[in-house]
């Protein structure tokens, strides 16, 4: 069994990847599941798809009013995982036209549904 000590952070980043891709397989079958799809028939669509891995680190700040962060944005993608490492509040979502900040959950991943899922 390989320890997190005997695996170059490269070897470490590359299996967290695939345990993400593989989280994310299971997420997609589920929802094409609630939806009435087959679950193969959803998976196939996202299966070959290109997976990103983005980080951003938001330290705390004293002044956080004065913060200026990524900038507004939506997700034209298909699923974002996301995991917060700090309380540090950086993830926001609009709700009824109004940015709503997102507070963090101690080892816990958020995951959006991104534009390509959306359904109205």
């Amino acid at each position: 069994m390989l320890t997190h000590s005997s695996l170059s952070r490269r070897d470490t980043l590359e299996l967290y990847s695939c345990n993400m891709k593989n989280i994310a397989i299971v997420i997609i079958g589920l929802m094409g599941k609630a939806l009435k799809i087959e679950e193969m028939e959803i998976r196939e669509l996202f299966e070959d798809e290109i997976q990103k891995m983005r980080m951003n680190y938001y330290p705390p700040c004293p002044q956080p009013e004065k913060v200026i962060g990524l900038t507004n944005h939506s997700d034209g993608v298909g699923l974002t995982i996301l995991l917060h490492v700090n309380e540090v509040e950086g993830l926001q979502i609009k709700k009824d036209g109004v940015w709503v900040p997102i507070k963090p959950l101690p080892n816990a991943f958020v995951v959006n549904i991104g534009e390509i899922l959306e359904v109205r």
